[in-house]
């Protein structure tokens, strides 16, 4: 790692745990103000299932794969994962750390998904966002779907992200498109705004009302995805192979090209 990456790495990871930590600790307020600490503690989620997923992805895949306690580590650490989710849901702790649970119940599919092998098979990369987006679309408003909108949204955007757009961070030699991956980015920062404004501008109920109230409170998804691929693609430069188009490979203008 060059030392401008590892700048970067020290930064990403040293600032999302101590907004954690501020968050964890009731501090947020006296550095930023009640107001703006407010909206930063709400996403606390996103911190974390971003924080873990990269650090994941950064460090320990890389030493698991090919090892024959790949699969074994990646699964235990799920259980882990969801088990601390499932206690969560279940104490009595303040909220504060209680809303963690989504964070910590997304990771427990997400860490093993991103240890497989790239390129997944169809079935894989189309099956976990496709399942839990049709979850979502059919019983969004109910039990257990309802309660987990963070993971869910997390669920569906981090492996759309990952296997269709940024494919380069978990697969070097995938080839990636610059203006997939940024439009993508601010798609991520523009959709949840549209949401907003939408269910603020009009009394909307029934099934769309619902639908747009559910991506409001899968806000972290968005945050979390976000924060991953921008860090991996932009300041890291994990973005796979570069492709020049053909007429650039051969030297020839467009309008020279056969």
């Amino acid at each position: 790692m060059t030392d401008r990456r590892r700048l970067f790495a020290v930064l990403y990871y040293g600032g999302l745990a101590l907004v954690l930590a501020l968050i964890l600790l009731q501090l947020l307020d006296e550095v930023l103000g009640a107001r703006l600490a407010s909206h930063i503690a709400h996403n606390s989620e996103a911190y974390l299932a971003a924080l873990v997923l990269s650090a994941w992805i950064q460090f320990v895949r890389p030493r698991l794969t090919g090892r024959r306690s790949e699969w074994p580590i990646a699964v235990l650490v799920g259980v882990i994962m969801l088990a601390i989710g499932v206690a969560l849901v279940q104490t009595h702790l303040p909220s504060r750390f209680r809303t963690l649970n989504e964070a910590f119940i997304a990771l427990a599919v997400l860490i093993p998904y991103v240890q497989a092998r790239r390129p997944l098979s169809r079935v894989l990369s189309y099956g976990l966002p496709g399942v839990v987006l049709l979850l979502v679309l059919v019983v969004g408003d109910r039990g257990i779907v309802r309660d987990q909108a963070e993971s869910a949204a997390m669920l569906i955007l981090i492996p759309i992200g990952l296997d269709f757009i940024d494919r380069g961070i978990l697969q070097s030699d995938a080839v990636t498109s610059v203006r997939a991956r940024w439009s993508w980015y601010a798609a991520l920062v523009l959709i949840p705004l549209v949401f907003v404004a939408l269910r603020k501008g009009a009394h909307v109920g029934g099934w769309a009302g619902n639908r747009m109230l559910y991506s409001q409170r899968g806000l972290e998804g968005y945050i979390a995805a976000f924060f991953i691929e921008v860090y991996f693609a932009v300041f890291l430069g994990w973005v796979g192979r570069r492709v020049r188009p053909a007429h650039r490979r051969s030297g020839r203008s467009p309008a020279a090209a056969p």
